[in-house]
């Protein structure tokens, strides 16, 4: 899952959409505000705004020059038991992943995203 940073003053949907275009050189049509975390309360003042995009379409990948990135298409449901089988670890991403699962299972996610998660027949 594409993540990263935007300056104070940037919108959190604006640093989303750059960050979704440099990392898996994709566009998205559509953008839900899924969570507004704070990883460690103790620690700093970071926040992890979370959104979900979908009508993806491809655009030119443009990452820093720093990253190297690998991507790969994962369904949601393969995603979901490699949380739960603890093999991803990372705490923003576990939270999204059980917060879109909760959604999904409340029926509260827009029902064009709602299918394309469960289009591998697991719900």
């Amino acid at each position: 899952m594409p993540a990263g940073g935007c300056e104070h003053h940037q919108p959190p949907l604006e640093g989303a959409r750059r960050e979704l275009r440099e990392e898996a050189g994709l566009e998205a049509e559509h953008w839900l505000q899924v969570l507004d975390l704070i990883p460690s309360g103790s620690l700093t003042d970071e926040r992890e705004i979370v959104f979900l995009a979908w009508r993806l379409t491809a655009c030119e990948r443009d990452p820093d020059p720093q990253e190297i990135i690998r991507t790969a298409r994962v369904p949601f449901e393969t995603v979901l038991q490699r949380v739960m089988r603890g093999e991803i670890r990372d705490a923003g991403t576990v939270a999204i992943v059980f917060a879109v699962d909760t959604l999904l299972r409340r029926g509260e996610l827009p029902d064009e995203v709602a299918r394309s998660l469960s289009r591998d027949g697991a719900r």
